[in-house]
């Protein structure tokens, strides 16, 4: 399973809520989680910073889109551990 979360959404801020709940959930801890980012690299920091696996630029392209699950999936996140 892969999430892929827009960046940019109506209430802001939700996004990266759905990104840190999703990293302290155990059962959703180690799915990769791809957020759209619109051109802007602080959108792209700001939600690699809340958990995001990794970050898209749109406009999307179908073939890049496709390329970044796959290689989300191949980095299939392992559960933190503990300190």
């Amino acid at each position: 399973m892969v999430c892929v979360t827009p960046s940019q959404w109506p209430r802001d801020q939700q996004q990266w809520a759905v990104c840190r709940q999703m990293r302290a959930d155990p059962d959703l801890q180690t799915t990769p989680n791809i957020i759209t980012a619109m051109a802007d690299p602080k959108l792209s920091v700001k939600g690699l910073s809340a958990g995001a696996t990794l970050a898209m630029h749109q406009p999307l392209e179908t073939q890049r889109v496709l390329d970044i699950i796959t290689t989300a999936l191949a980095l299939k996140l392992k559960p933190p551990t503990a300190a």
